[in-house]
């Protein structure tokens, strides 16, 4: 017998006789998760609640701008030109930085986003990205206080 055909045969047991309690995996034990839009066409970002509280904004709705300068500056240009692309042709994307905050607090931040297209109304060929959707994972860090 193989190696994989002993895997499957061990997993079936354990779903039959129970031994093994599977539980389902919650992503918010470790991050928060939130959408988030941009439409090209005024270059908004509409942002969830709890994304622009974690930038640091008093609003839902901000600029690009205004967004990546709470990055970290060494990840600010090449944010940029991810935006840049996305907005001139469908395709997706993902950055990691921290967002720096004026009391030093830093926060983790992740960003997978996707660009969509507009169709022609004569040709039903994409003629340029139109919107941009995408998530925000803020990843939960317990702060050891102690040190």
């Amino acid at each position: 017998m193989n190696v994989l055909h002993n895997v499957k045969l061990a997993l079936s047991s354990e779903q039959q006789t129970d031994e093994i309690s599977f539980k389902a995996f919650e992503l918010s034990s470790y991050a928060l998760t939130e959408e988030w839009t941009s439409d090209l066409g005024n270059g908004v970002l509409h942002l969830g609640a709890n994304t622009a509280d974690l930038h640091g904004f008093k609003t839902r709705e901000c600029g690009l701008l205004t967004m990546v300068r709470s990055y970290d500056p060494r990840d600010r240009s090449a944010i940029l030109d991810l935006f840049e692309k996305a907005a001139t042709q469908t395709t997706s994307f993902c950055f990691a930085t921290t967002i720096l905050h004026e009391t030093a607090q830093k926060q983790p931040v992740f960003c997978i986003g996707r660009s969509m297209a507009m169709l022609s109304s004569t040709t039903e060929k994409a003629v340029a990205p139109c919107t941009i959707k995408g998530v925000f994972i803020f990843p939960v860090i317990a702060r050891d206080r102690t040190h």
